[in-house]
C-alpha cells in the first residue's frame, strides 16, 4: 500500500458511460487497466504496477512536487503495518477518450482500520486525481497523475490533508504589498524601532510564540533574536522560554544572571544541536549583558520547557534536599537514582516503583512550605514525573504528551510570574494553534489557556539550504529547491525580501483574506530530512495555526557554534595519557593514580555528559577488532555511567566511536567490570577507552586495557 494511510489508485471502475466503436473499446481497456492497478496495489505487486505505468510516468502532488515512476512504485507498494482496508468506492466524474490518449477525473473514498498505539482505530478518506493515459503498442499506459486533494481521518482527526493550492491573484499580491512589513536587516544590533509595526500587530499579548519552519535555518534564528530584543526593550518582556530541557534552562539562567562559564558553554549545555548556533549564542550573550548593564531595569530570565531529559532536574533536587531537608536525602536519592536509570535505558519503560518513589518526594516537598525556592523544587519533581510518563508510552503517543507537558510548563511559569510577559522559542509545529492535527500542539493548549493574549508567529521560506540529520550520513547542510507549486512562495516572492504579515487583523473578505482561507504550503522541516524528499511545504490553512507569518526568501543552513569534542583537557601523569572532553566547567575535575583516574562533577546543574578516556597507541590494532576492559565504581553518584571507546586519526578527528552498555555502578559502591569491543580502522592513530558519565558526583575507573579480540 501507499506510504501512509493513503489508499492509492486502488479502485474498481463504477460509472463509465461507454460510447460506440473504438471509444467504447478504449473505455473498456482503461477500465481493465484500472482493475489491474487496483489488484497490484492491494497486493503490493510492484511488478504488475510497473507494467501498467508508462516509462516516463510521474505523479504531481497537490503541492507541486513531482514523484517519478520508480519512486512512485516503491512507495505505493510498500507495506503499511496495521492497515486494513474494509471498503473502497470510486466515481469517475470525467472520462475523455481521444485518438491516442484519454483523461480521467476520479474520486476515491476509502475506509478501514489502522492499529494505532496497538488500538484498532477507524480511518476514512477521500482522494481526487486527474489521470492521463496514452495508447502504446503494448496497450494503455498511465502516463501521469495529478493529485488534487487527499484527506485522511484517523479516529475522526485529520492525519493527511493535501489539497491543490490556489495561486494568489494580482489583487492579493497588491494587498500584501500594502499590509506587509519588509524587514531590511536581521542584525541583532539593528534599530529595534524597525519592528514597531510588528509590535503593533502583537499588541498587548502577554505570551508570544516564535516559531520556525526548520530547526536548521540561520535566518529564522536571527529574526527571533531581533524580535525578542524588541519585545524586551519596547514591550517589557522578561522571560525567554525555549524548547530545551528544563534543567539545562536553569544552567543558562544562572549564566545570564552572572554565573559561571560563557555564552558558548551555556548554549551548548542545552543539549540540542539545533540551538548550538552562533545566533543563539549571540542572544544568550545579549541577555547576559543586558542583565549586567548598570542602571535600573528588569532582569531577564531563561527557562527550558522540555521534559525529554530530566538530568538537570535530578541534579537540582539532589542539592536542594542536601541544603533544606537533610533527613530525607537518602529517600530522595533512591527516587533520583531510579529516574536517572530510566534516562540511561531509553528502550525500557520506567518501573512503576520508580514513579511511586518520585511521588513520595513530591509529597515531602509539599511539607517544606517555608523553604526558599520550594516552588522550583516542586517543578523539578514535575519535570521528572513528566519524563517518566513520556518514557512509558509508545513513540506515537509521545508526540502529544510532549506538547501537552511543554504547554503545562509554560502555564506554570506564567502562574509563578503573574505580571511577566513571556516569549517562547520553538518549532512551528509546537507553537501553532491548530486543532486539526493528529496531535494537540503546545500552542493549541496555550490558546485555550490565554486566548488572544497568546500571539503566535510562524516562519517559512522559499528555497536554500537547511541543516538537518540525514539517515546514515549525519548532520549536514541539505539543499531545498524552490517548489513551483508552493503558492506561499508565489505570494511573497514578488516583495523580494524578508516579510512579516499580520494574519489576525486580515479582513476575511479581502483578496488576501480570501487567499488564506484555503491551504498553502508552510515549511515543516524538523531535525531529520530525507534528501530525496527535500520539499518543505506542508499544506495548511495558515491563520488556523498562526497570528503572524514571516517569509524568508532564501534559507541558509545554520552552523554549530561549538563542538563539544573540541572542549577537552589532556592529562599526562603516571606514564599514562588521559583525555576529558565535554561541555564542562572548572567544577569538573580529574585526578589520576598509578592504575586509573577519578572524575568528579561538583555542580548539580552541570549535567552535560563528560567523557574520560585513556589513550592507547592504535598501531598494533589498526584494521582489527579490539576489546576494552576495565573497572568502574561511583561515590554518591546521581546519574549513570556508560562504557565508551573511540578511534582517532592524525589531527584528532574521530574515525569511529561506540557507546557501550550502561554500567551498574550503584551496586554497593564496589568495583564493577566493564567491557566493550571496537573495530579499529586502518587510519586510526589512537584508541581511546573509558566511560561517559552523566550526572552529579564521582566516578572512578581503573585497570583499563585493550587487546586484539580473539
Amino acid at each position: 500500500m501507499a506510504r501512509s494511510l493513503t489508499v492509492a489508485a486502488a479502485c474498481v471502475l463504477l460509472a463509465v458511460s461507454p460510447s460506440a466503436g473504438s471509444t467504447k473499446s478504449a473505455e473498456s481497456a482503461i477500465r481493465s487497466a484500472y482493475a489491474t492497478l487496483r489488484n497490484a496495489e492491494l497486493k503490493n505487486d510492484a511488478t504488475t504496477l510497473s507494467a501498467i505505468l508508462d516509462s516516463n510516468f510521474a505523479q504531481r502532488g497537490a503541492d507541486g512536487s513531482v514523484e517519478l515512476r520508480d519512486e512512485y512504485v516503491k512507495e505505493e507498494t510498500a507495506n503499511t503495518p496495521g492497515l486494513t482496508v474494509t471498503s473502497l468506492n470510486l466515481a469517475i466524474t470525467l472520462l475523455d477518450v481521444h485518438e491516442s490518449g484519454a483523461g480521467a477525473r476520479v474520486t476515491y473514498k476509502y475506509a478501514g482500520t489502522y492499529l494505532n498505539n496497538n488500538v484498532s482505530t477507524p480511518f476514512r478518506g477521500v482522494r481526487e486525481v486527474r489521470d492521463d493515459w496514452r495508447l502504446t503498442a503494448a496497450g494503455w499506459k498511465l502516463r501521469s497523475r495529478t493529485l488534487h486533494e487527499e484527506v485522511t481521518y484517523l479516529g475522526g482527526k485529520i492525519v493527511e490533508d493535501h489539497r491543490e493550492q490556489i495561486a494568489p491573484t494580482r489583487a492579493a499580491i497588491a494587498e500584501l504589498r500594502k499590509r506587509a512589513v519588509v524587514i531590511s536587516t536581521l542584525a541583532l544590533d539593528a534599530d529595534p524601532d524597525q519592528f514597531t509595526a510588528i509590535g503593533r500587530a502583537i499588541g498587548n499579548a502577554r505570551i508570544v510564540g516564535m516559531g520556525e519552519g526548520t530547526h536548521g535555518t540561520s535566518q529564522f534564528f536571527a529574526f527571533k533574536n531581533r524580535l525578542f530584543k524588541y519585545l524586551v526593550e519596547r514591550k517589557g518582556f522578561t522571560i525567554f522560554a525555549m524548547e530545551a530541557y528544563w534543567g539545562a534552562g536553569l544552567n543558562v539562567d544562572r549564566y545570564i544572571k552572572g554565573g559561571r562559564g560563557n555564552a558558548r558553554q551555556a548554549v551548548a549545555s542545552l543539549g540540542f544541536w539545533t540551538w548550538n548556533t552562533a545566533e543563539v549564542v549571540d542572544l544568550v550573550q545579549w541577555m547576559h549583558d543586558y542583565n549586567a548593564a548598570p542602571g535600573k531595569h528588569p532582569i531577564l530570565s531563561f527557562v527550558g520547557i522540555d521534559m525529554q531529559d530530566p538530568m538537570g532536574a535530578i541534579g537540582y533536587l539532589s542539592e536542594y534536599f542536601r541544603a533544606h531537608d537533610s533527613a530525607e536525602v537518602e529517600k530522595a536519592h533512591e527516587a533520583l537514582a531510579c529516574s536517572a536509570n530510566a534516562v540511561a535505558h531509553p528502550d525500557d519503560k520506567p518501573s512503576a516503583e520508580c514513579g511511586h518513589q518520585v511521588a513520595v518526594v513530591a509529597k515531602q516537598l509539599s511539607t517544606l512550605t517555608g523553604a526558599p525556592d520550594v516552588a522550583i523544587a516542586q517543578q523539578a519533581v514535575t519535570n521528572i514525573q513528566q519524563f517518566l510518563g513520556f518514557a512509558g508510552v509508545s513513540d506515537d503517543a509521545q508526540v502529544s504528551i510532549r506538547d501537552r507537558d511543554m504547554a503545562a510548563n509554560i502555564e506554570w511559569v506564567a502562574a509563578q510570574h503573574p505580571d511577566a510577559k513571556i516569549a517562547i522559542w520553538a518549532h512551528n509545529g509546537h507553537v501553532g494553534t491548530t486543532t486539526e492535527l493528529s496531535y494537540h500542539p503546545m500552542g493549541g493548549y496555550l490558546r485555550q489557556a490565554f486566548g488572544p493574549a497568546y500571539y503566535v508567529i510562524g516562519q517559512t521560506f522559499g528555497s536554500g539550504t537547511v541543516r538537518a540529520f540525514v539517515s546514515d550520513q549525519g548532520l549536514q547542510s541539505v539543499r531545498v529547491p524552490s517548489n513551483p507549486g508552493d503558492t506561499t512562495v508565489s505570494l511573497f516572492a514578488p516583495l523580494n525580501g524578508t516579510v512579516f504579515l499580520d494574519l489576525r487583523r486580515l479582513p476575511a473578505k479581502s483578496a488576501l483574506g480570501t487567499f488564506f482561507t484555503t491551504q498553502h504550503g508552510i515549511s515543516e522541516i524538523g531535525s531529520m530530512m530525507d534528501p530525496a524528499h527535500p520539499s518543505a511545504g506542508m499544506p495548511m490553512i495558515v491563520p488556523k495555526s498562526f497570528d503572524g507569518l514571516v517569509y524568508i526568501p532564501t534559507s541558509t543552513a545554520s552552523v554549530s557554534a561549538v563542538d563539544a569534542r573540541q572542549m577537552k583537557r589532556e592529562l599526562h601523569e603516571n606514564g599514562d595519557d588521559w583525555e576529558l572532553f565535554g561541555l564542562q566547567f572548572d567544577d569538573v575535575t580529574v585526578s589520576t593514580t598509578a592504575t586509573g583516574a577519578t572524575l568528579t562533577n561538583s555542580d548539580a546543574l552541570n549535567v552535560s555528559p563528560a567523557y574520560l578516556m585513556q589513550r592507547f597507541d592504535a598501531k598494533p590494532y589498526a584494521g582489527k577488532k579490539v576489546t576494552m576492559t576495565g573497572e568502574v565504581r561511583s561515590d554518591d553518584l546521581v546519574g549513570y555511567v556508560v562504557s565508551y571507546a573511540q578511534a582517532t586519526a592524525a589531527g584528532g578527528s574521530t574515525v569511529t566511536m561506540l557507546r557501550g552498555k550502561v554500567v551498574d555502578v550503584q551496586k554497593n559502591g564496589g568495583w564493577v567490570p566493564m567491557t566493550q569491543t571496537l573495530d579499529v580502522p586502518e587510519s586510526a592513530v589512537f584508541v581511546d577507552a573509558g566511560f561517559m558519565a552523566d550526572g552529579f558526583g564521582t566516578v572512578e575507573v581503573r585497570n583499563l586495557h585493550i587487546a586484539a579480540a580473539p
